[in-house]
């Protein structure tokens, strides 16, 4: 599940409908306001099963009656990424104390910190565990207080996006650098460092529903929609697309960031007014005019020479493509050099870079894809696979381990382990 995280950090787009306001689940008050994962779930073994590998220490309890109980997890800032889980163990009021009393035995001897509460409206009781005194010390500090996770800004609007029939993981975006793996897309050039910040910019939490304790068919939401300062703004009134890269993309593909435009211009003005709001826009100015006396034609009067209809970035065998479906393909003779070196990254952004000293040559389709001479020449003798992405898409993002689409009506991730 830590890569949810970093899977979303190269996602281009935005759909989100919000859910109708419901009170939040009582656990979600034993959650400590600063923490930045929190995963809500109606049954805690099956839960637990799907969120944490066979070797973590909760995974080791006997939960008995409690397997079928409502769970929160989370985890807060601290180095390491402590976790806390709350249990719900008043809903077998029958032998409730007995339930509780053989879990704080196996935390006694796994060696964990736990401590139970009692919500004295609903008559409920908490069972909290954890690896950490401080953690547990936080986590009673806040419930003494009468403060939690449900205070904290932003928190009520991102919830309401969360309407998972069998449970949600709502992920705070400003601990992106915190959340990512080490070695997420290691092998793939995008850094670390870029992958944080872009998540830490894109909005404020990230809601991922599930209607079943399975990793495929999560329906994922974004909160706030706005104000432009969040780059997931950017697609908030964009119209979707229509996808054609599978019919050039190579066979093994094992990373692909496809954008499908239904009009550049409009995602290219919404990514201006983004730029404005973080004040980069000036220094994007100052690029495009610069480029445009380098090499005699601005950016954006190139693309609307060309007209693009879909911006791709590819990986295979080692070899890396951005790809430009345009509507007037320009005249390019064989594999010729850039005319235009940096535009696409300029105009849609770095993900849609080429490397120093890339050529370029036209495809069937009406495809231009630029890359270093080495793998331009792979391309022409590569054969195309069987991935498709379909029509009405606002962007596909796919890779070993996941794949990520959003069209007009939702926003799906599956994850393959």
């Amino acid at each position: 599940m830590r890569r949810i995280i970093a899977i979303i950090a190269v996602a281009l787009a935005l759909a989100a409908c919000s859910g109708p306001r419901r009170e939040a689940p009582w656990l979600l008050r034993t959650v400590p306001s600063r923490s930045v994962e929190i995963m809500h779930f109606r049954h805690a073994g099956h839960a637990l099963d799907l969120l944490l590998d066979s070797t973590h220490v909760f995974r080791s309890l006997d939960l008995g009656r409690l397997e079928g109980t409502e769970m929160v997890l989370s985890y807060d800032f601290a180095p390491g990424r402590v976790p806390l889980l709350s249990l719900d163990a008043g809903r077998y009021r029958t032998d409730t104390s007995e339930t509780v009393k053989g879990l704080l035995e196996q935390a006694q001897d796994l060696k964990l910190q736990a401590a139970y509460v009692i919500d004295s409206v609903r008559r409920n009781v908490a069972l909290l565990l954890t690896p950490s005194t401080a953690a547990l010390s936080d986590a009673l500090i806040h419930i003494a207080a009468g403060t939690s996770i449900l205070d904290t800004d932003g928190f009520a609007e991102a919830f309401a996006k969360a309407d998972g029939r069998e449970g949600f993981v709502m992920l705070r975006n400003s601990a992106g650098a915190q959340l990512l793996p080490k070695d997420f897309m290691a092998d793939v050039e995008v850094s670390r460092g870029f992958l944080g910040r872009f998540v830490a910019g894109a909005c404020k939490w990230t809601v991922l529903s599930f209607d079943a304790c399975r990793t495929e068919g999560l329906r994922m939401a974004f909160s706030p929609l706005g104000p432009e300062r969040w780059y997931l703004s950017v697609f908030e009134s964009l119209k979707a697309g229509d996808s054609a890269l599978g019919k050039i993309l190579p066979e093994g593909a094992d990373w692909v960031v496809d954008l499908p435009l239904a009009d550049w211009s409009a995602f290219y003005e919404a990514r201006c007014r983004w730029m404005d709001s973080c004040s980069m826009l000036s220094a994007h100015e100052r690029s495009c005019s610069s480029s445009a006396k380098a090499w005699g034609l601005s950016p954006r009067k190139w693309f609307e020479t060309i007209r693009p209809k879909e911006l791709a970035r590819f990986r295979w065998e080692g070899h890396c493509l951005t790809a430009v479906r345009c509507t007037k393909t320009p005249k390019v003779k064989g594999i010729a050099p850039n005319k235009y070196p940096g535009y696409t990254a300029m105009v849609f952004g770095s993900i849609f870079s080429e490397p120093v000293g890339a050529v370029c040559m036209t495809t069937r389709g009406r495809w231009l894809v630029f890359g270093s001479p080495e793998d331009v020449e792979a391309f022409r003798g590569a054969a195309p696979g069987e991935e498709s992405f379909g029509k009405k898409v606002k962007y596909a993002v796919a890779g070993q381990e996941f794949r990520l689409c959003c069209t007009d009506k939702e926003t799906v991730l599956n994850l393959y382990r």
